[in-house]
């Protein structure tokens, strides 16, 4: 995760934060268009480890609303919530 950290902070995205080895990053930006940067991220991570990954990239409005509209939200002390 470290490494997914330093690649980050080189495309310039502050307060990254990381979570266990799962690949699940939280970060801050003043750019826009997440699919630009999620295809941004995916490139720098090819060039620099010889993958191609896949990226989600949520905006914080999108994160909210999968929250929130997550019907078992009221039984649970955390949520995790998965995309395939």
């Amino acid at each position: 995760m470290k490494d997914l950290v330093g690649i980050l902070e080189g495309m310039g995205y502050e307060k990254i934060k990381t979570y266990i080895q799962s690949g699940n990053v939280v970060f801050q930006t003043k750019k826009e268009q997440a699919n630009k940067i999620a295809r941004e991220i995916s490139s720098r991570i090819l060039e620099s480890h010889g993958f191609e990954p896949k990226v989600l990239l949520l905006e914080i409005s999108e994160l909210h609303d999968a929250i929130e509209n997550n019907p078992s939200i009221l039984r649970m002390e955390k949520l995790c919530i998965s995309f395939s």
